[in-house]
C-alpha cells in the first residue's frame, strides 16, 4: 500500500509538472516528464501506457535538439518490446539509441547499448554480432574505466598541489612570524644597551 501510495504521488507531481510545460509550451520539459511518467508505469508494471507515454515522448522531441531525451526513450522501448518477444523493434529501437548515444559521445550509455545488443545477438543465435558487440562493448568499458583512472590521478595531483602550496604559504608566514619576533627582540636589546650606557656615562 506504501509504495502505491508513492506511486500515485509521484503520478500526480509528474502530470503536474506535464500541464505547467504545456502551458509554456516547453517541448524539452514536456517531452522528459513523459520520459519519467513511463518509466513510473513501466516500474508498475503497466508496460502499455509505459510504452505510450516513451512514444509521446519521441514525438516531443524528434525535431528538437535534445538526442538524450530521444536516447532515454529507445532505450527504454526496447527493452519493453524485447521482454515482450518483439525482436526485430526492439533491435530497431536499440540502435537507433546506439546511433545517438555516438552522436552525443555518451560512452557509458554506447557501452550498456553495446553488452545489452551483444546478449540480445547471443540469444537469437548470431554469434557474429553478438561477438562485434561484445568486443565493442569491453573496448569502451576499458576506455572508460581509464578515463576515470587518469580523473582521479589529475584530482590527487591538484590536490596534493593545494596542500603544498598551503603548507609552503604556512611555513613562509611562521618564517615571518619568527622573523618579526627577533625584529622586536634586537630592537628590545639595542634599547636595553643604550639605556645602560647612558646610564654608565652619567
Amino acid at each position: 500500500h506504501t509504495q502505491l501510495s508513492e506511486y500515485d504521488s509521484a503520478l500526480k507531481k509528474c502530470e503536474e509538472a506535464l500541464r505547467i510545460f504545456e502551458g509554456l509550451n516547453d517541448n524539452p520539459g514536456k517531452a522528459s516528464t513523459l520520459n519519467s511518467l513511463a518509466k513510473l508505469y513501466e516500474n508498475m508494471g503497466q508496460r502499455e501506457k509505459a510504452l505510450r507515454h516513451y512514444r509521446m515522448s519521441l514525438n516531443e522531441c524528434a525535431q528538437l535538439e535534445y538526442p538524450h531525451i530521444c536516447l532515454a526513450a529507445h532505450v527504454s522501448i526496447g527493452k519493453i518490446l524485447l521482454s515482450d518477444g518483439q525482436i526485430t523493434s526492439a533491435l530497431e529501437h536499440l540502435h537507433t539509441a546506439r546511433d545517438l548515444a555516438i552522436e552525443t559521445m555518451d560512452k557509458e550509455m554506447i557501452c550498456q547499448i553495446d553488452r545489452f545488443l551483444s546478449e540480445v545477438y547471443e540469444q537469437q543465435g548470431d554469434l557474429q554480432s553478438a561477438l562485434e558487440y561484445y568486443k565493442s562493448f569491453h573496448r569502451i568499458s576499458t576506455q572508460i574505466s581509464a578515463e576515470k583512472a587518469e580523473e582521479q590521478t589529475r584530482e590527487l595531483r591538484t590536490q596534493f598541489e593545494v596542500e603544498k602550496a598551503h603548507r609552503e604559504t604556512e611555513i613562509y608566514r611562521l618564517k615571518n612570524v619568527g622573523l618579526a619576533q627577533a625584529s622586536e627582540y634586537l630592537k628590545y636589546l639595542n634599547t636595553s644597551l643604550k639605556a645602560a650606557n647612558e646610564f654608565k656615562s652619567e
